[in-house]
Protein backbone atom coordinates (compact mmCIF):
# COMPACT_ATOMS: atom_id res chain seq x y z
CA UNK A 1 0.00 0.00 0.00
CA UNK A 2 2.80 2.41 0.93
CA UNK A 3 4.67 1.51 -2.25
CA UNK A 4 1.60 2.16 -4.40
CA UNK A 5 1.01 5.51 -2.68
CA UNK A 6 4.66 6.45 -3.25
CA UNK A 7 4.32 5.64 -6.97
CA UNK A 8 1.23 7.85 -7.27
CA UNK A 9 3.05 10.66 -5.46
CA UNK A 10 6.06 10.36 -7.75
CA UNK A 11 3.89 10.41 -10.87
CA UNK A 12 2.09 13.53 -9.69
CA UNK A 13 5.43 15.28 -9.18
CA UNK A 14 6.63 14.31 -12.66
CA UNK A 15 3.31 15.37 -14.17
CA UNK A 16 3.63 18.98 -13.04
CA UNK A 17 7.33 19.03 -13.91
CA UNK A 18 6.73 18.11 -17.56
CA UNK A 19 3.54 20.18 -17.92
CA UNK A 20 5.28 23.45 -17.04
CA UNK A 21 8.61 22.45 -18.61
CA UNK A 22 6.97 23.05 -22.01
CA UNK A 23 6.64 26.74 -21.04
CA UNK A 24 10.14 27.03 -19.56
CA UNK A 25 8.95 26.93 -15.93
CA UNK A 26 10.37 24.37 -13.50
CA UNK A 27 8.01 23.08 -10.81
CA UNK A 28 9.98 20.31 -9.14
CA UNK A 29 10.36 18.89 -5.65
CA UNK A 30 13.52 17.04 -6.72
CA UNK A 31 15.81 20.07 -7.13
CA UNK A 32 15.77 20.15 -10.93
CA UNK A 33 15.80 23.95 -11.13
CA UNK A 34 19.49 24.20 -12.07
CA UNK A 35 19.45 21.62 -14.87
CA UNK A 36 19.28 23.19 -18.36
CA UNK A 37 18.49 26.56 -16.80
CA UNK A 38 19.54 28.58 -19.87
CA UNK A 39 17.42 26.52 -22.23
CA UNK A 40 14.41 26.86 -19.92
CA UNK A 41 14.95 30.61 -19.73
CA UNK A 42 15.00 30.86 -23.53
CA UNK A 43 11.80 28.82 -23.79
CA UNK A 44 10.10 31.06 -21.22
CA UNK A 45 11.21 34.24 -23.04
CA UNK A 46 9.79 32.88 -26.30
CA UNK A 47 6.55 31.93 -24.56
CA UNK A 48 6.34 35.37 -22.91
CA UNK A 49 7.05 37.13 -26.21
CA UNK A 50 4.28 35.27 -28.01
CA UNK A 51 1.91 36.52 -25.32
CA UNK A 52 3.06 40.14 -25.48
CA UNK A 53 2.88 40.48 -29.28
CA UNK A 54 -0.93 39.96 -29.47
CA UNK A 55 -1.40 43.25 -27.59
CA UNK A 56 -0.20 44.98 -30.73
CA UNK A 57 -2.75 43.09 -32.80
CA UNK A 58 -5.54 44.09 -30.41
CA UNK A 59 -4.52 47.76 -30.51
CA UNK A 60 -4.34 47.57 -34.30
CA UNK A 61 -7.86 46.12 -34.48
CA UNK A 62 -9.21 48.87 -32.24
CA UNK A 63 -7.58 51.48 -34.48
CA UNK A 64 -8.74 49.89 -37.75
CA UNK A 65 -12.29 48.86 -36.83
CA UNK A 66 -13.28 51.73 -34.58
CA UNK A 67 -14.93 51.52 -31.20
CA UNK A 68 -18.24 49.77 -31.79
CA UNK A 69 -19.78 47.96 -28.84
CA UNK A 70 -19.11 44.48 -30.21
CA UNK A 71 -15.47 45.33 -30.98
CA UNK A 72 -14.88 46.88 -27.56
CA UNK A 73 -16.38 43.86 -25.80
CA UNK A 74 -14.39 41.40 -27.89
CA UNK A 75 -11.08 43.26 -27.54
CA UNK A 76 -11.69 43.94 -23.83
CA UNK A 77 -12.12 40.24 -23.13
CA UNK A 78 -9.01 39.49 -25.17
CA UNK A 79 -6.91 42.05 -23.29
CA UNK A 80 -8.02 40.71 -19.89
CA UNK A 81 -7.33 37.15 -20.99
CA UNK A 82 -3.79 38.07 -22.06
CA UNK A 83 -3.21 39.99 -18.81
CA UNK A 84 -4.19 36.90 -16.80
CA UNK A 85 -1.79 34.75 -18.83
CA UNK A 86 1.07 37.23 -18.43
CA UNK A 87 0.44 37.55 -14.69
CA UNK A 88 0.32 33.78 -14.11
CA UNK A 89 3.42 33.13 -16.23
CA UNK A 90 5.49 35.83 -14.50
CA UNK A 91 4.37 34.86 -10.98
CA UNK A 92 4.96 31.14 -11.51
CA UNK A 93 8.36 31.76 -13.09
CA UNK A 94 9.57 34.21 -10.43
CA UNK A 95 8.35 32.05 -7.53
CA UNK A 96 8.97 28.61 -9.01
CA UNK A 97 11.51 27.67 -6.33
CA UNK A 98 9.32 28.83 -3.42
CA UNK A 99 6.25 27.11 -4.89
CA UNK A 100 8.24 23.89 -5.39
CA UNK A 101 9.47 23.97 -1.79
CA UNK A 102 5.94 24.66 -0.58
CA UNK A 103 4.63 21.71 -2.60
CA UNK A 104 7.37 19.48 -1.20
CA UNK A 105 6.44 20.52 2.35
CA UNK A 106 2.79 19.60 1.77
CA UNK A 107 3.84 16.21 0.43
CA UNK A 108 6.11 15.53 3.41
CA UNK A 109 3.33 16.43 5.85
CA UNK A 110 1.06 13.88 4.23
CA UNK A 111 3.69 11.16 4.29
CA UNK A 112 4.14 8.23 1.92
CA UNK A 113 1.27 6.20 3.37
CA UNK A 114 -1.44 8.61 2.28
CA UNK A 115 -3.07 7.38 -0.91
CA UNK A 116 -3.59 10.16 -3.44
CA UNK A 117 -5.31 8.03 -6.07
CA UNK A 118 -8.57 9.96 -5.70
CA UNK A 119 -6.78 13.25 -6.19
CA UNK A 120 -4.96 11.82 -9.22
CA UNK A 121 -8.22 10.67 -10.80
CA UNK A 122 -9.77 14.09 -10.26
CA UNK A 123 -6.69 15.69 -11.78
CA UNK A 124 -7.00 13.50 -14.88
CA UNK A 125 -10.64 14.57 -15.26
CA UNK A 126 -9.74 18.26 -14.92
CA UNK A 127 -6.93 17.94 -17.47
CA UNK A 128 -9.27 16.18 -19.88
CA UNK A 129 -11.96 18.87 -19.63
CA UNK A 130 -9.49 21.75 -19.98
CA UNK A 131 -7.70 20.12 -22.93
CA UNK A 132 -10.92 19.07 -24.64
CA UNK A 133 -12.18 22.66 -24.79
CA UNK A 134 -9.46 24.06 -27.11
CA UNK A 135 -9.60 20.90 -29.25
CA UNK A 136 -13.33 21.34 -29.77
CA UNK A 137 -12.78 25.03 -30.48
CA UNK A 138 -10.24 24.15 -33.16
CA UNK A 139 -12.66 21.66 -34.73
CA UNK A 140 -15.44 24.25 -34.87
CA UNK A 141 -13.01 26.85 -36.19
CA UNK A 142 -11.79 24.50 -38.93
CA UNK A 143 -15.37 23.72 -40.01
CA UNK A 144 -16.19 27.44 -40.16
CA UNK A 145 -13.07 28.24 -42.19
CA UNK A 146 -13.85 25.44 -44.67
CA UNK A 147 -17.43 26.62 -45.04
CA UNK A 148 -16.33 30.19 -45.69
CA UNK A 149 -13.78 29.08 -48.28
CA UNK A 150 -16.36 26.93 -50.05
CA UNK A 151 -18.75 29.87 -50.23
CA UNK A 152 -15.97 32.17 -51.54
CA UNK A 153 -16.56 34.59 -48.71
CA UNK A 154 -14.17 36.54 -46.56
CA UNK A 155 -12.92 34.46 -43.61
CA UNK A 156 -14.19 37.04 -41.19
CA UNK A 157 -17.79 36.98 -42.48
CA UNK A 158 -20.51 34.41 -42.77
CA UNK A 159 -22.70 36.60 -44.94
CA UNK A 160 -22.59 40.01 -46.56
CA UNK A 161 -24.43 41.67 -43.70
CA UNK A 162 -22.81 39.71 -40.89
CA UNK A 163 -20.60 41.37 -38.32
CA UNK A 164 -16.91 40.49 -38.13
CA UNK A 165 -16.76 37.34 -36.05
CA UNK A 166 -13.12 36.35 -36.06
CA UNK A 167 -11.97 39.97 -35.98
CA UNK A 168 -9.73 39.78 -39.06
CA UNK A 169 -8.70 42.98 -40.82
CA UNK A 170 -10.79 43.48 -43.96
CA UNK A 171 -7.97 45.17 -45.85
CA UNK A 172 -5.44 42.42 -45.31
CA UNK A 173 -7.32 39.11 -45.14
CA UNK A 174 -7.87 39.16 -48.91
CA UNK A 175 -4.28 37.87 -49.13
CA UNK A 176 -3.92 34.13 -48.53
CA UNK A 177 -0.66 34.43 -46.61
CA UNK A 178 -2.26 36.88 -44.17
CA UNK A 179 -5.19 34.53 -43.78
CA UNK A 180 -2.74 31.78 -42.96
CA UNK A 181 -1.05 33.91 -40.30
CA UNK A 182 -4.41 34.77 -38.72
CA UNK A 183 -5.39 31.10 -38.67
CA UNK A 184 -1.98 30.19 -37.20
CA UNK A 185 -2.46 32.85 -34.52
CA UNK A 186 -5.82 31.37 -33.54
CA UNK A 187 -4.34 27.85 -33.41
CA UNK A 188 -1.55 29.18 -31.15
CA UNK A 189 -4.16 30.88 -28.97
CA UNK A 190 -6.05 27.61 -28.51
CA UNK A 191 -3.16 25.17 -28.11
CA UNK A 192 -0.76 27.35 -26.12
CA UNK A 193 -2.52 30.20 -24.36
CA UNK A 194 -5.81 28.55 -23.43
CA UNK A 195 -4.09 25.36 -22.29
CA UNK A 196 -1.53 27.27 -20.19
CA UNK A 197 -4.25 29.38 -18.60
CA UNK A 198 -6.18 26.23 -17.71
CA UNK A 199 -3.11 24.32 -16.49
CA UNK A 200 -1.98 27.15 -14.20
CA UNK A 201 -5.43 27.36 -12.56
CA UNK A 202 -5.62 23.56 -12.23
CA UNK A 203 -2.19 23.65 -10.58
CA UNK A 204 -3.47 26.07 -7.94
CA UNK A 205 -6.55 23.88 -7.46
CA UNK A 206 -4.25 20.87 -7.02
CA UNK A 207 -2.29 22.67 -4.28
CA UNK A 208 -5.58 23.60 -2.58
CA UNK A 209 -6.59 19.94 -2.62
CA UNK A 210 -3.28 18.96 -1.01
CA UNK A 211 -3.79 21.66 1.61
CA UNK A 212 -7.29 20.35 2.34
CA UNK A 213 -5.87 16.83 2.50
CA UNK A 214 -3.45 17.93 5.23
CA UNK A 215 -6.31 19.31 7.33
CA UNK A 216 -8.37 16.21 6.57
CA UNK A 217 -5.55 13.93 7.76
CA UNK A 218 -5.26 15.83 11.04
CA UNK A 219 -9.05 15.76 11.41
CA UNK A 220 -9.10 12.00 10.87
CA UNK A 221 -6.52 11.43 13.62
CA UNK A 222 -8.56 13.61 16.04
CA UNK A 223 -11.77 11.76 15.15
CA UNK A 224 -10.00 8.48 15.83
CA UNK A 225 -9.01 9.73 19.27
CA UNK A 226 -12.56 10.92 20.02
CA UNK A 227 -14.11 7.64 18.90
CA UNK A 228 -11.77 5.66 21.15
CA UNK A 229 -13.08 7.72 24.10
CA UNK A 230 -9.63 7.65 25.69
CA UNK A 231 -8.43 10.96 27.19
CA UNK A 232 -5.17 12.35 25.84
CA UNK A 233 -2.36 14.02 27.71
CA UNK A 234 -1.59 17.71 27.73
CA UNK A 235 1.55 16.99 25.69
CA UNK A 236 -0.51 15.34 22.93
CA UNK A 237 -2.89 18.31 22.94
CA UNK A 238 0.02 20.71 22.48
CA UNK A 239 1.25 18.60 19.55
CA UNK A 240 -2.20 18.87 17.97
CA UNK A 241 -2.11 22.65 18.49
CA UNK A 242 1.30 22.85 16.83
CA UNK A 243 0.19 20.79 13.84
CA UNK A 244 -2.93 22.88 13.38
CA UNK A 245 -1.06 26.18 13.70
CA UNK A 246 1.53 24.89 11.25
CA UNK A 247 -1.18 24.13 8.70
CA UNK A 248 -2.69 27.59 9.25
CA UNK A 249 0.72 29.14 8.53
CA UNK A 250 1.00 27.04 5.36
CA UNK A 251 -2.41 28.31 4.27
CA UNK A 252 -1.26 31.89 4.79
CA UNK A 253 1.89 31.13 2.81
CA UNK A 254 -0.25 29.74 -0.01
CA UNK A 255 -2.16 33.02 -0.14
CA UNK A 256 1.11 34.99 -0.26
CA UNK A 257 2.63 32.85 -3.03
CA UNK A 258 -0.41 33.35 -5.28
CA UNK A 259 -1.39 36.75 -3.87
CA UNK A 260 -1.56 38.98 -6.99
CA UNK A 261 -2.49 36.07 -9.22
CA UNK A 262 -5.65 35.20 -7.28
CA UNK A 263 -6.88 38.76 -7.70
CA UNK A 264 -6.27 38.64 -11.46
CA UNK A 265 -8.00 35.28 -11.75
CA UNK A 266 -10.99 36.37 -9.67
CA UNK A 267 -11.63 39.88 -11.00
CA UNK A 268 -10.43 39.15 -14.52
CA UNK A 269 -12.37 35.91 -14.69
CA UNK A 270 -15.62 37.60 -13.63
CA UNK A 271 -15.23 40.38 -16.20
CA UNK A 272 -14.24 37.96 -18.98
CA UNK A 273 -17.30 35.77 -18.33
CA UNK A 274 -19.64 38.78 -18.33
CA UNK A 275 -18.13 40.08 -21.58
CA UNK A 276 -18.26 36.62 -23.16
CA UNK A 277 -21.96 36.31 -22.27
CA UNK A 278 -22.53 39.76 -23.79
CA UNK A 279 -20.78 38.62 -26.99
CA UNK A 280 -23.18 35.69 -27.29
CA UNK A 281 -25.92 38.21 -28.04
CA UNK A 282 -24.04 39.50 -31.08
CA UNK A 283 -23.15 35.99 -32.22
CA UNK A 284 -26.80 35.11 -32.86
CA UNK A 285 -26.49 36.63 -36.33
CA UNK A 286 -23.50 34.45 -37.21
CA UNK A 287 -23.20 30.75 -37.91
CA UNK A 288 -23.82 28.08 -35.32
CA UNK A 289 -20.12 27.16 -35.32
CA UNK A 290 -18.97 30.62 -34.26
CA UNK A 291 -21.73 30.77 -31.67
CA UNK A 292 -20.46 27.42 -30.37
CA UNK A 293 -16.91 28.83 -30.08
CA UNK A 294 -18.03 31.63 -27.79
CA UNK A 295 -20.30 29.29 -25.86
CA UNK A 296 -17.40 26.89 -25.23
CA UNK A 297 -15.20 29.77 -24.10
CA UNK A 298 -17.88 30.99 -21.67
CA UNK A 299 -18.40 27.52 -20.17
CA UNK A 300 -14.63 27.05 -19.84
CA UNK A 301 -14.15 30.27 -17.87
CA UNK A 302 -17.13 29.50 -15.62
CA UNK A 303 -15.84 25.99 -14.94
CA UNK A 304 -12.31 27.16 -14.06
CA UNK A 305 -13.51 29.97 -11.79
CA UNK A 306 -15.99 27.72 -9.99
CA UNK A 307 -13.37 25.00 -9.53
CA UNK A 308 -10.88 27.51 -8.13
CA UNK A 309 -13.35 28.96 -5.61
CA UNK A 310 -14.85 25.62 -4.55
CA UNK A 311 -11.47 23.98 -3.81
CA UNK A 312 -10.14 27.08 -2.07
CA UNK A 313 -13.31 27.30 0.05
CA UNK A 314 -12.87 23.63 0.96
CA UNK A 315 -9.67 24.57 2.85
CA UNK A 316 -11.71 26.88 5.08
CA UNK A 317 -14.32 24.16 5.68
CA UNK A 318 -11.74 21.53 6.60
CA UNK A 319 -9.85 23.95 8.88
CA UNK A 320 -13.07 24.92 10.68
CA UNK A 321 -14.17 21.30 11.10
CA UNK A 322 -10.73 20.36 12.46
CA UNK A 323 -10.79 23.25 14.96
CA UNK A 324 -14.21 22.16 16.24
CA UNK A 325 -12.92 18.63 16.85
CA UNK A 326 -9.85 19.95 18.67
CA UNK A 327 -12.13 21.80 21.09
CA UNK A 328 -13.90 18.49 21.85
CA UNK A 329 -10.78 16.55 22.81
CA UNK A 330 -10.79 15.05 26.33
CA UNK A 331 -7.63 15.81 28.27
CA UNK A 332 -6.78 14.02 31.53
CA UNK A 333 -3.94 14.27 34.02
CA UNK A 334 -3.34 11.31 36.33
CA UNK A 335 -6.83 10.00 35.58
CA UNK A 336 -8.65 13.27 36.40
CA UNK A 337 -9.71 16.13 34.04
CA UNK A 338 -6.97 18.64 33.31
CA UNK A 339 -8.47 22.08 33.96
CA UNK A 340 -5.38 23.84 32.59
CA UNK A 341 -5.83 22.04 29.27
CA UNK A 342 -9.51 23.04 29.23
CA UNK A 343 -8.52 26.67 29.63
CA UNK A 344 -6.06 26.36 26.75
CA UNK A 345 -8.86 24.92 24.60
CA UNK A 346 -11.06 27.92 25.41
CA UNK A 347 -8.22 30.28 24.52
CA UNK A 348 -7.77 28.33 21.30
CA UNK A 349 -11.42 28.88 20.36
CA UNK A 350 -11.17 32.60 21.17
CA UNK A 351 -8.12 32.83 18.90
CA UNK A 352 -10.02 31.11 16.07
CA UNK A 353 -12.88 33.60 16.33
CA UNK A 354 -10.46 36.46 15.67
CA UNK A 355 -9.06 34.96 12.45
CA UNK A 356 -10.50 33.23 9.40
CA UNK A 357 -8.39 30.34 8.18
CA UNK A 358 -8.45 30.03 4.41
CA UNK A 359 -7.09 31.32 1.12
CA UNK A 360 -6.94 35.11 1.20
CA UNK A 361 -7.18 37.16 -2.00
CA UNK A 362 -4.58 39.95 -1.70
CA UNK A 363 -5.82 40.87 1.78
CA UNK A 364 -9.29 41.77 0.48
CA UNK A 365 -11.31 38.72 1.54
CA UNK A 366 -10.99 35.04 2.39
CA UNK A 367 -12.48 32.51 0.01
CA UNK A 368 -15.32 30.72 1.80
CA UNK A 369 -18.67 29.28 0.76
CA UNK A 370 -20.34 32.62 1.49
CA UNK A 371 -17.84 34.54 -0.66
CA UNK A 372 -18.32 31.98 -3.43
CA UNK A 373 -22.09 32.51 -3.33
CA UNK A 374 -21.54 36.28 -3.43
CA UNK A 375 -19.28 35.85 -6.45
CA UNK A 376 -21.88 33.70 -8.24
CA UNK A 377 -24.59 36.27 -7.45
CA UNK A 378 -22.43 39.09 -8.81
CA UNK A 379 -21.64 37.09 -11.93
CA UNK A 380 -25.28 36.29 -12.59
CA UNK A 381 -26.41 39.89 -12.01
CA UNK A 382 -23.87 41.55 -14.30
CA UNK A 383 -24.22 38.84 -16.95
CA UNK A 384 -27.95 39.52 -17.19
CA UNK A 385 -27.37 43.29 -17.29
CA UNK A 386 -24.73 43.05 -20.02
CA UNK A 387 -26.78 40.57 -22.05
CA UNK A 388 -29.72 43.00 -22.07
CA UNK A 389 -27.52 46.00 -22.91
CA UNK A 390 -27.54 47.06 -26.56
Amino acid sequence: MAEAANIVLRRLELLWYYVFLVYGITISTRNKHQSYSRMKTCIFIIFLTTNVIPFGFVLHKIYRHGTSTSELVFNGAGILFHINILASSIVLYKRRVQISDFLDQLMKNLGERINLSELRNRLILDFTLVTLNPVMSLILFTIEVCNNNNNNNNISHTSKNAKPILNFDRDFTKYNNIKGLEILKYVHWCLVKKTYSGFSMIFFVYICQLMSKNFETLKYSIEKSLNSDVPITNKCLNNVYQKYNGLCKLTSKLSILFSPLLLFWSAGGLIIICLAVHMLKYMKETSYFIYGLYLLFSFREIFLLYMLYSKAANIHDEATATAVLISKLHVAKHGSPDHGAKISQILFLIQLQKQTVGVNVSGLYTITNSSMLSMLGTLLTYSIILYQTE
